[in-house]
């Protein structure tokens, strides 16, 4: 029954081999575009949606109001699940994690093998029920509940243990602290808000809850943790404001602050988190502008891709009319050739996505596309058969959108009209082609704007001066409190080295400062409240750095005990001292200097107020049990000249000052410019899906200049035979489609302005959309559509005249 469609679409295939390839690889080239952006979108979109039960976790988070503003943080207290849980039965578990990290990561030894890692939590024993994990080894029941134990992943046991038992083998920190592993779990998939590589148990004595209520409260003020809450089945979010309002009388009511300050515990559902509002203390969360941008670009491609099938199909339709037309008179039904055609439509549709699988294979493990994804895309059809059943049933209902208008087209045919003419019909059908090719176009240039508009903009980032020396600063980490009274006599000692110019201290280093907020009542007895970056440093800082003094002094070098303090022209501002800043006190320190504003963070931001506090190597300001832990970065300033010389100096250096310590170290403008990362790995993937967008464009585009130099080639032969030109012949055929790229581009760029304008709004610091950039992807569009039509009709510009008109 199904035997002669199919021979008969395999003879057409056959006898027209070339548009067939070109359909096929069209087609299969959309698909593995769409089929690689799509697994990133629903990886993206599926965020923390494979822990079980997270419809009933929510991550609960922290605003308080004071001052007109409301700050909003990702974290709260440690004492405040307990003492909520004690009193709302609707929480059935909750598990906190507190950051043991830090700025560069925590070392962690097993005998000789020392590495460091950044992803590491203080965690309680319930995590294993709130968060469900594969676990690899040890039982998740009992695995925290002691004190000195922890659980760690399978990338962790690999790196220290390889393929020996982890269980019972221990880990010991830079405090000499032994950590007994007790459970090893898989590794959390790429799309989780929060990954951890080793949960310590939270038994510390920093971090252990007080036995009862009393106790716990007075830890309100203590350390914080990102803290999820697994709540009972039947609860109603619509319930929580009662449950929040209920702890706010109990717990904080009475506790001092300005009077018009409010705070609030509200929740955030997990799966939600990630692409949420941005929270203070939070991890990076995804954008969503990225992701529509991903989407679009993808169906972009598979409509640009589903376009050449049609009006390949629809030009194909010409030749095959008088074959239809016989198949007519001898009785075949419309609607079996209707079927027919779409059938055909179907498998060919159908031969591409398995193409296609075969591209996407290819593409993610021998391109760096799934790095440019973040490492959100990963391709196992084994792991996920459903992905290969979705494929298809996209792939066939791609092959029915493509196919029905030239099925339509075909199988509505008058015999009378498939015979009138030598091309086997009327040339109609060709404004729709028309229309067509303008779509594809206005495709294809947009996303060729966006690329340029976006490279644009992350040109005029790396360039833009940031008021500090970003380039030639070496980072390097100092570990414990117990090294930092040795620093200066390390900065003499690199000094030796004539290529080191200068070496200062910061907690954190540009692009990493921290915030801080400070409530109070002013002087006119109003309520304040004022948000800002904050660094301790030292007095070398700023002329390592070269930043500009614009009133006062710089810190003292012989004070390191804290009292003075530096702020940037937008603190002054801010807070509104005017002239009058030196001297003035703040948080019962003295402001000594004002540096001119410098860009510590991306420019997606307007500098904000910054503190620079004078660093301080006193003990008693850090708990016993965390100095070991606390760290400080080394900002070393080089000349660039011989920088692999002057690196192996800095390493013998540090060497004799830490050797038990492997040297590790970065580059402040690396450092700065991976702020922009995500827009660095999105410029990338929009380069490379445009110049595909383009070439499957250019694959219809070769097809139909081929079908048209076809039925004209009587014509282009008597032009010849009256002394046309290659040149002349190659404009009669190409300046039609160089008409419609005009127009659609026109559409595209003014389309592509609006957009990238929005997107541009996300920088504080930005370029405008430049109109020579549009107009050069709409030149880009042309030049490749030319060359395509041109490659195509100088075959048929060139060819002998008498050898077309022979059989005429």
């Amino acid at each position: 029954m199904f035997s002669d469609p199919l021979i008969s679409i395999w003879r057409n295939a056959w006898r027209e081999r070339a548009y067939a390839a070109i359909n096929l690889v069209g087609l299969a080239l959309g698909f593995a575009c769409c089929l690689v952006l799509g697994m990133f979108v629903f990886r993206e979109l599926t965020f923390d949606r494979h822990f079980a039960n997270h419809e009933r976790i929510y991550r609960v988070a922290w605003d308080f109001t004071t001052g007109g503003r409301t700050y909003e943080l990702a974290t709260l207290p440690r004492a405040v699940m307990p003492l909520l849980a004690f009193d709302h039965p609707e929480v059935e578990d909750f598990v906190r994690f507190t950051d043991a990290s830090l700025q560069n990561g925590l070392r962690l030894r097993h005998g000789d093998r020392v590495l460091n890692w950044r992803r590491t939590y203080f965690s309680d024993a319930s995590v294993f029920r709130v968060l469900s994990h594969r676990i690899l080894a040890g039982d998740p029941a009992t695995a925290l509940s002691a004190a000195s134990t922890v659980a760690i992943s399978a990338t962790m046991a690999r790196a220290y243990f390889g393929g020996a038992d982890p269980l019972g083998q221990y880990l010991r920190t830079d405090a000499g602290e032994n950590w007994k592993v007790t459970l090893v779990f898989d590794d959390l998939p790429p799309n989780t808000h929060v990954r951890y590589d080793a949960l310590f148990a939270a038994k510390t004595a920093l971090l252990r809850d007080a036995d009862n209520v009393t106790a716990l409260r007075k830890q309100l003020h203590g350390y914080e943790a990102i803290t999820f809450v697994l709540m009972r089945p039947g609860f109603d979010p619509a319930d929580w404001p009662r449950v929040n309002a209920d702890f706010m009388r109990r717990y904080l009511q009475d506790m001092s602050g300005p009077p018009d300050s409010k705070q609030r515990l509200w929740l955030q559902p997990l799966a939600h988190i990630h692409y949420g509002a941005a929270l203070g203390g939070d991890l990076p969360t995804g954008n969503p502008t990225y992701l529509y941008g991903c989407l679009a670009v993808a169906l972009l491609i598979l409509a640009v891709a589903a376009i050449n099938y049609t009006n390949l199909a629809g030009a194909r339709a010409l030749r095959r009319a008088r074959s239809v037309a016989i198949r007519k008179i001898l009785g075949a039904p419309r609607h079996r050739l209707l079927l027919e055609c779409l059938g055909e439509a179907v498998l060919y549709a159908l031969g591409a996505c398995a193409l296609a699988l075969a591209i996407t294979e290819v593409a993610i493990r021998f391109t760096p596309i799934a790095e440019l994804l973040g490492g959100q895309v990963q391709f196992d059809l084994s792991a996920e058969p459903a992905l290969l059943g979705v494929a298809m049933a996209a792939a066939g209902v791609v092959g029915l959108i493509a196919g029905l208008w030239p099925a339509i087209y075909l199988s509505s045919w008058m015999p009378v009209a498939a015979f009138a003419s030598r091309s086997g019909g009327a040339a109609s059908g060709t404004r729709l082609r028309e229309v067509l090719v303008l779509l594809q176009f206005v495709m294809a240039v947009g996303v060729v704007a966006a690329a340029l508009v976006m490279n644009s903009q992350m040109q005029y980032v790396a360039s833009m001066p940031l008021g500090f020396q970003r380039e030639n600063q070496v980072l390097v980490t100092i570990r414990g409190l117990d090294n930092f009274a040795r620093i200066p006599a390390l900065a003499q000692t690199l000094k030796q080295n004539p290529q080191v110019l200068a070496v200062a201290q910061a907690d954190n280093p540009p692009g990493h400062f921290g915030n801080e907020v400070v409530a109070g009542t002013n002087e006119k007895g109003e309520s304040f409240s004022m948000k800002f970056a904050t660094v301790a440093i030292d007095a070398e800082f700023v002329p390592t750095l070269g930043l500009v003094m614009v009133a006062g002094k710089n810190l003292d070098a012989q004070q390191r005990a804290g009292g003075a303090r530096l702020v940037n022209e937008a603190f002054v501002r801010q807070i509104g001292w005017g002239d009058d800043v030196i001297g003035q006190s703040f948080m019962q320190d003295r402001i000594v200097g004002v540096v001119r504003d410098f860009h510590f963070r991306s420019l997606r931001d307007p500098i904000e107020p910054l503190m620079l506090d004078t660093i301080s190597d006193d003990p008693q300001r850090v708990p016993e049990a965390r100095r070991p832990f606390v760290q400080r970065t080394l900002i070393i300033r080089i000349s660039g000249r011989d920088f692999d010389g002057t690196i192996r100096h800095i390493s013998n250096a540090m060497r004799q000052f830490d050797p038990a310590s492997p040297f590790e170290y970065s580059l402040l403008d690396e450092g700065m410019r991976s702020l922009y990362e995500t827009e660095r790995r999105m410029l990338a993937l929009i380069a490379i899906f445009a110049a595909l967008c383009i070439f499957i464009a250019a694959l219809g585009l070769f097809g139909l200049a081929s079908f048209a130099t076809e039925r004209r080639a009587r014509e282009i032969a008597i032009r010849k035979v009256m002394g046309a030109s290659a040149g002349q012949v190659v404009w009669l055929v190409a300046r039609r489609v160089l008409a419609l790229i005009g127009v659609g581009g026109l559409i595209a760029v003014a389309a592509t302005w609006l957009l990238m304008d929005e997107w541009l709004a996300g920088f504080a610091y930005r370029v405008g959309v430049n109109p020579l950039l549009l107009a050069l992807s709409i030149l880009l569009a042309g030049g490749v559509a030319l060359g395509t039509v041109a490659l195509q009709s100088l075959r048929a510009a060139r060819a002998d005249p008498a050898d077309t008109l022979r059989y005429d």
